[in-house]
């Protein structure tokens, strides 16, 4: 159980950092989709797919 407790709490700050990192760059609605998706788990190919963009441009 606190391995399992431990995994959350690293997983929390992760969510943390990404959230601090779309307020500080003033990210669009559609840019935030692509560190939301990596966070989910998705293929880099399926997040693109959503975005409308290629996966180079998805990844710059």
């Amino acid at each position: 159980m606190e391995r399992l407790n431990e995994r959350l709490k690293r997983f929390e700050n992760k969510v943390k950092q990404v959230d601090v990192f779309v307020e500080k760059n003033n990210l669009s609605k559609k840019e935030q989709i692509v560190p939301e998706g990596i966070m989910d788990g998705q293929k880099m190919k399926d997040i693109t797919k959503e975005v409308g963009v290629s996966r180079t441009r998805a990844q710059e």
